[in-house]
């Protein structure tokens, strides 16, 4: 669940509409995440977007657009659930090597975004809650096999 304070009414429904959309591709996933606060603000970076770990927190950055916040909300939502549900050693070694990584890669950084695991994880999220992916799609490239293993991963949580 989501929840926020003091959002226009269109951007709470476009965030409602992301919650749905994430929880019906992804129901054992959602019933495992605690609730996330969602705020509007200042956000690190280029993207409309971002998830605060320790806050368990999703901000968006002010001037997000309505068509691109869905997208944006369910790629943070993807990065709440690895943190909060986490994925089991095997799987995370089975993804790392489906997207070309090392064993040995680091989770939560790259040399840049699209070089980052954990954003590849985001994505994958995106376009099995989607069926597709407009914002970062020329940027990560996403192997069958790597939906296949985040499915079961849902499967199984």
């Amino acid at each position: 669940m989501i929840t926020s304070v003091g959002l226009s009414a269109t951007m709470n429904e476009t965030i409602d509409e992301a919650w749905t959309a994430f929880s019906n591709a992804l129901p054992n996933v959602a019933s495992c995440v605690p609730s996330v606060h969602l705020t509007e603000g200042t956000v690190s970076g280029e993207g409309d977007a971002e998830y605060i770990h320790n806050e368990q927190r999703i901000r968006v950055r002010t001037s997000t657009p309505s068509e691109t916040l869905r997208e944006s909300v369910i790629h943070e939502l993807a990065h709440h659930a690895d943190a909060t549900c986490g994925m089991p050693t095997a799987t995370r070694a089975a993804f790392l090597e489906a997207q070309g990584f090392s064993a040995d890669a680091a989770w939560d950084c790259g040399d840049a975004w699209e070089t980052t695991p954990a954003e590849h994880f985001a994505e994958a999220i995106v376009q099995i809650v989607s069926g597709q992916r407009s914002l970062a799609q020329h940027l990560v490239e996403l192997s069958p096999e790597t939906l296949d293993l985040v499915r079961e991963w849902e499967a199984d949580s």
